[in-house]
């Protein structure tokens, strides 16, 4: 456990991990103050949360904004959703390592991001391509530690879900059923319980890089229950 009390700053609160987040961060003792950046109010009463409505698109220039000890990065989209491969990059990329920077600069020393499995700068695979590059970027900055979680499909209920989507959480739950880590890295991953294991690798962040597949993130859980 970390010996101050924090402040940490949340991209992507709405989102079905960054919902979790927020509620699990809340319930952390050594953590005193919890901004969120986000598009539209989300109607939260805590007493630590402060929300801040922001435009992704020109992000504000008040440093004090991105004043924080942590920065959790679980903000992202889907190329069906964006539209088209330039408007995920933007989504996925450039906003998530904006807000990174921002952070850094103004004196985070620990970077919590939500990736996916198969993140690889070199991959022929846009997606995982986009997400390898957001993880290269962010760690050539100065954080004292930088956790990247590769999660395959999420599970948990989503405000919106496309069919494909659907398909892949039921068989991902009926999997779990069967054995958890059946599938091994490519496991269905509980949202929540991805949650969790940031806030927990938080409390006790290793120096460097760590990537964390989801027995690793599964084990880290488990180690702070």
């Amino acid at each position: 456990m970390r010996n101050n009390k924090r402040t940490v700053l949340v991209l992507g609160a709405t989102g079905l991990v960054g919902s979790h987040l927020v509620s699990e961060l809340s319930k952390a003792p050594d953590i005193e103050c919890i901004k969120l950046l986000t598009r539209r109010h989300l109607g939260l009463e805590h007493p630590i949360v402060q929300e801040h409505i922001v435009d992704f698109e020109s992000l504000p220039k008040d440093g004090d904004l991105f004043i924080c000890d942590d920065v959790f990065i679980a903000f992202g989209t889907t190329i069906a959703v964006a539209g088209n491969q330039s408007r995920f990059k933007r989504i996925d990329l450039e906003i998530p390592l904006e807000v990174a920077t921002k952070a850094s600069a103004h004196g985070a020393t620990h970077c919590f991001l939500v990736s996916s499995v198969g993140a690889d700068p070199n991959s022929r695979i846009f997606y995982n391509k986009t997400k390898g590059e957001l993880e290269k970027a962010i760690a050539a900055l100065d954080f004292a530690s930088f956790y990247i979680f590769r999660p395959s499909i999420l599970l948990g209920n989503r405000d919106e879900t496309r069919l494909s989507e659907a398909i892949g959480i039921r068989f991902g739950r009926f999997l779990r059923w069967i054995k958890p880590d059946l599938l091994g890295q490519y496991s269905g991953m509980p949202a929540d319980l991805l949650a969790r294991s940031m806030v927990a690798a938080s409390s006790s962040p290793l120096p460097g890089k760590s990537i964390l597949h989801f027995r690793e993130i599964s084990n880290l859980n488990q180690s702070h229950e």
